[in-house]
């Protein structure tokens, strides 16, 4: 019994340097005795063994929850059983759990267990993208040392690999329920980690890659690799690329130092584009065996195709400059074209209106010969001479030499007199020029006085229609008088309407006219009303023209086409100027002429009047300015039919 509250009770005290136990207890059985505690000479205390071991207090434990150290709460209704197996496993038992909830901390220290089963657990969810990327952005990885292991080692210290607790994300952390750090959780990192991986797999599938090259790399500058470690682009590929489409981006917002290439530039890349090499080859990296690839060496093209090193060919740059080539083959195309609508105006009008001469001309493959003579005197014809049966027609004659008749047939040359009218023949007899009344006698003088007769209005034997092509006669509302009452067809050759950019060339392709009766009907054209020999516009700035087109057969008849040509700018707002808007400058900066005459309108008798399809003959002088031209109005009886393209 203890005497006071200040007296010590029970004690027992050993034998001053004593090496047995002071104090043991022990259990008998009929086969054994069993210590069950016992105090050793040191003071360490053994609980089922005899040699306690680096410790005060040694417990000899089972492999089971069967022996060991028993924790409980302070109400018992929660406990672990903590023991270790053979293996210097440490095992945690107990609660409601049993066998089931054993976290094991191996002799090297690590957990290689711990309560994860699902009955233990609630609340759960998927840890998602953004909270994995919230964990790894507030968390960083550090090397570090143990400051009590620097004290006692010093600079031998070892150096560790982990996160700061109290600085990562609180997840990775085990806390108490006012949110103190109580400890730390590797799992809880492991988890994060193995959820990056998780996410990383379903982002990029490597599952096939091969682990014995890196099949994407990047380097310090950032540029990627596949099937190669060594990139010089952003983005350089080891092999073929595959894809629906490549978009070089171009918006005007994207770009800075905007020059566009002069249009003469044009000519020298087609030359450089003939003389540029296509080759086949392989790559060095390629089987011997693989196909051979058709491209350019970057060495021998135009240093305007090729990448920045210089080692690589550029393709968008490529295909402009291709471009370039190819705006400059359609500006030589259209000058062909022009050359070639000329030319076929000419063949196509005499090919639509062919007449052959005699069955024969049609069966024995002359047909080419008949459409080249047409076209011959279609030719001819524009420039004012007009063949026909045994007659050569012209408006004017200058000659060095000029021959009439033969010494087998002496001829002479009609003249008509200014005053009465009256036909002369002018003749050589005996070495002296003579003039006899009436027209020129003989065979050929006859036949060509007799075409003159009836191509005469005034003449004697003429019927008072000039039917010459060259001249048609002007009748009321466009109608012939006579059977034919057909107007001619006006075929308008190229675009309608044609539009054309600022600063372009613009050539008038023309237009073809046919009949259902003559042949070799010319054509007047006049440019927004007045007549023109040719075709011009001022492309200059925006504008729109108007180019009509007057024909008029030996009946009478006539037609009028109309072609609304556009110069308009691609930059510009606002809508194209009319060339009524252009007039006064143009006539601040170019001074024009008069053309050579107007069309005569129909007399008031209505005899006269005729249309003269030939170039105008030059006018009266008129008090004009230099900027003032003389326009011959339409035909008051022109009618206008639809043109075709």
């Amino acid at each position: 019994e203890q005497g006071s509250a200040t007296t010590l009770g029970f004690y027992l005290s050993g034998y001053a340097n004593a090496t047995v136990d002071l104090f043991r207890i022990s259990t008998s059985t009929l086969t054994a005795t069993s210590t069950a505690i016992i105090v050793d000479s040191t003071g360490s205390m053994g609980f089922s063994t005899t040699s306690p071991f680096r410790g005060r207090i040694a417990v000899v434990t089972g492999s089971d929850n069967g022996g060991g150290v028993v924790v409980s709460s302070s109400d018992n209704t929660a406990w672990r059983d903590i023991n270790m197996d053979g293996s210097g496993s440490l095992h945690f038992y107990g609660g409601d759990a049993g066998t089931l909830n054993n976290p094991i901390i191996t002799a090297a220290g690590a957990f290689t267990d711990a309560p994860s089963f699902s009955f233990l657990k609630q609340d759960r969810s998927v840890l998602s993208r953004d909270e994995l990327f919230e964990i790894l952005d507030d968390t960083n990885i550090e090397k570090y040392r143990i400051k009590s292991e620097v004290a006692a080692l010093g600079e031998s210290a070892d150096t560790h690999i982990g996160i700061i607790l109290d600085e990562a994300h609180p997840l990775l952390s085990d806390r108490d329920e006012n949110g103190d750090i109580i400890g730390y959780s590797p799992i809880r990192t492991a988890a994060a980690a193995f959820r990056g991986v998780q996410l990383l797999s379903g982002a990029i599938d490597i599952r096939n890659a091969t682990t014995s090259f890196a099949s994407i790399f990047i380097d310090s500058e950032g540029r990627v690799g596949i099937g190669t470690t060594s990139p010089s682009y952003k983005l350089q590929v080891a092999g073929d690329v595959a894809a629906e489409s490549f978009v070089n981006i171009s918006t005007r917002g994207a770009k800075r130092d905007i020059e566009y290439v002069a249009e003469g530039e044009g000519a020298t890349v087609v030359e450089r584009l003939r003389g540029l090499g296509v080759a086949r080859y392989r790559y060095n990296d390629e089987a011997a065996d693989a196909p051979l690839r058709l491209g350019l060496i970057a060495e021998e093209s135009p240093l305007e195709v090729l990448s920045a090193d210089g080692k690589g060919v550029d393709l968008y740059k490529l295909a402009t400059f291709t471009l370039l080539g190819v705006k400059e083959l359609d500006k030589r195309l259209a000058a062909v074209e022009v050359r070639l609508a000329d030319l076929e105006a000419r063949v196509g009008s005499s090919a639509q209106r062919q007449i052959y001469s005699s069955p024969t001309a049609v069966n024995d493959g002359s047909r080419t010969a008949v459409s080249a003579v047409n076209v011959v005197i279609d030719w001819l014809a524009s420039l004012g001479v007009r063949l026909s049966a045994a007659v050569a027609e012209f408006r004017n004659v200058i000659a060095s030499a000029l021959t009439v008749g033969s010494a087998d047939q002496p001829s002479g040359i009609t003249l008509y007199d200014e005053v009465t009218k009256e036909p002369y023949c002018f003749k050589m007899s005996g070495g002296a020029a003579t003039t006899t009344p009436g027209a020129c006698t003989g065979s050929q003088a006859s036949s060509a006085q007799s075409q003159a007769d009836s191509n005469n209005p005034n003449s004697n034997g003429g019927n008072g229609n000039n039917t010459s092509p060259l001249t048609p006669p002007s009748t009321k509302e466009g109608v012939g008088t006579g059977a034919d009452t057909t107007a001619p067809t006006i075929t308008i050759n190229g675009n309608n309407p044609a539009e054309i950019e600022v600063r372009s060339s613009y050539a008038d392709l023309g237009a073809i006219v046919t009949d259902n009766v003559d042949t070799n009907l010319g054509v007047l054209t006049f440019l927004d009303g007045a007549f023109v020999s040719e075709i011009q516009i001022n492309t200059a700035i925006a504008a729109t023209y108007v180019v009509e087109y007057v024909a008029k057969d030996n009946a009478g008849n006539s037609a009028t086409s109309t072609r609304t040509v556009i110069v308009r700018d691609p930059y510009a707002t606002a809508s194209p100027q009319t060339a009524a808007d252009l007039t006064q400058t143009n006539a601040d900066n170019t001074a024009t002429t008069t053309p050579a005459s107007g069309l005569p309108s129909s007399d008031e008798e209505g005899a006269g009047g005729d249309v003269d399809l030939t170039t105008p003959a030059p006018p009266a002088p008129a008090e004009t300015s230099a900027a003032s031209e003389s326009v011959p109005s339409l035909p008051p009886d022109t009618a206008t039919t639809t043109s075709s393209i």
